[in-house]
């Protein structure tokens, strides 16, 4: 899936989104403890908690999920991938930026990732 060319289907998209779910398998039992374990499970969730995989509405999104989910992104627009071309630094802020005004990122954090490219 990684290397097709073209956008993807929905059933390629959602095997992508199993990436954090195996990601957090694979480290288990690997001695890390659990607080890196639900990063890696969990940076793909977001301020409305609708994100992957689902979490529990206790589930406190505090502000290492939200640092860690901010830099995905921003890398993930950045890099060349095989179904898209990259994004220029100011395109991928204002795709973001559609993120925070939609509520799922806080404006805190995106002024960070603002301030440090």
């Amino acid at each position: 899936i990684l290397n097709k060319g073209g956008k993807l289907t929905p059933d390629e998209r959602e095997i992508m989104q199993l990436h954090s779910e195996i990601g957090y398998e694979l480290l288990k039992n690997k001695g890390f403890n659990e607080k890196v374990l639900s990063l890696v499970k969990y940076h793909h969730q977001n301020l409305h908690k609708n994100g992957y995989p689902c979490i529990e509405n206790d589930f406190n999104f505090g502000i290492e999920y939200q640092i860690l989910n901010i830099a995905d992104k921003y890398t993930a627009l950045r890099e060349e991938r095989c179904y898209k071309n990259t994004f220029g630094k100011y395109e991928a802020l204002e795709i973001i930026a559609k993120e925070v005004n939609k509520g799922l990122i806080s404006q805190d954090i995106f002024t960070a990732l603002i301030r440090v490219v």
